[in-house]
């Protein structure tokens, strides 16, 4: 824990250190150009006249001051500091490193909450009991907000003062409750949101956005679920899924606890029981006919309506009639 701390102690402060070095001209070295010794200055106490020495007149500087070297689209400036400045943020060097400070910042919190409640989410019991998007987004986003409002965390409000919004006075408080509540909301999405904020914001490169909903990610694999639908007592549960792909032996696959019934709005929390897999597909061959049925605890057995033959990344949900 304390090489964590220290690990985000080091990103506040040596970060934006070199985020605001990056985003300055070089200064100017006009302590050291003080202290050359000039020949020709009468009033330097170091030189000493020499007799019969001619004066040569010191040459004088061109009225037209050097222009700083031009970038490859003809602009002048460092290179470095235009850099951040691209398209699409369109942002002054400070500017840009403000928001890059700003976003820093939201990502690091983000990956401390997100380490901190993994304890939590990674626990054997709450796997077993809550579906995990459902509960997970709530308890985030309450933790968050603790985060911001105890800590009175200006994140976000910096963000949007380098890209022109006026800081909200201090005795704005509807304001600032509103700016740390959107904070806690963007920290409660994970380091992933942060990422693809920055993403949107143009400090880090586009890719091809990603599907919320759990899905096949190989050609080669396809996934199905099982559930069953009938009235009271006409099953014995626990039920058994058998499956049995095309050319291979039937294998018991999984477990039903219960009819699926109609969703309701605790769905979106706990796991489905009656349903197999709890949450996802079970994966299976693609381009194979498979056969699907359900034996209960008695040794009836319903069958699916029709084979199946899944394609590439398919999902099919099988809902058996048991009635």
């Amino acid at each position: 824990m304390r090489a964590l701390i220290l690990f985000v102690a080091s990103l506040f402060l040596i970060a934006p250190a070199a985020l605001l070095t990056a985003a300055s001209p070089p200064a100017e070295t006009t302590a050291a150009a003080a202290d050359v010794d000039d020949p020709d200055d009468p009033d330097d106490p170091d030189d000493a006249a020499t007799p019969g020495a001619t004066e040569t007149p010191a040459p004088t500087e061109s009225p037209t001051a050097e222009a700083p070297a031009a970038d490859e689209t003809g602009a002048p400036g460092n290179l470095e500091t235009r850099a951040i400045a691209e398209d699409p943020l369109d942002l002054a060097p400070s500017d840009a490193a403000a928001a890059g400070i700003a976003l820093l910042r939201l990502f690091v919190l983000a990956v401390v909450l997100e380490r901190a409640l993994s304890l939590l989410f990674d626990w054997r019991p709450f796997l077993a009991w809550f579906d995990g998007a459902g509960v997970r987004t709530p308890i985030a986003f309450a933790a968050a907000m603790a985060i911001t409002h105890y800590f009175q965390s200006d994140a976000l409000v910096r963000l949007f003062q380098a890209y022109g919004n006026p800081l909200p006075e201090a005795t704005d408080s509807t304001g600032l409750f509103l700016a740390r509540t959107l904070e806690a909301m963007v920290i409660a999405g994970g380091s992933s949101g942060v990422a693809k904020l920055m993403r949107s914001l143009g400090f880090r490169p586009a890719v091809g956005a990603e599907d919320a909903r759990p899905a096949p990610k190989n050609d080669d694999e396809a996934w199905i679920s099982v559930a069953l639908d009938g009235k009271p007592g006409s099953v014995s549960f626990p039920a058994y899924v058998v499956i049995a792909p095309s050319g291979k032996p039937a294998y018991e696959a999984g477990t039903i606890y219960r009819f699926s019934g109609p969703q309701s709005f605790t769905s979106y929390f706990f796991r489905n029981r009656g349903r197999f897999p709890q949450s996802a597909g079970h994966p299976v061959d693609v381009g194979k006919t498979i056969t699907v049925a359900v034996v209960d605890s008695a040794g009836k057995k319903f069958e699916a309506t029709s084979p199946h033959t899944p394609g590439p990344r398919a999902i099919i949900d099988i809902v058996i009639d048991a009635a």
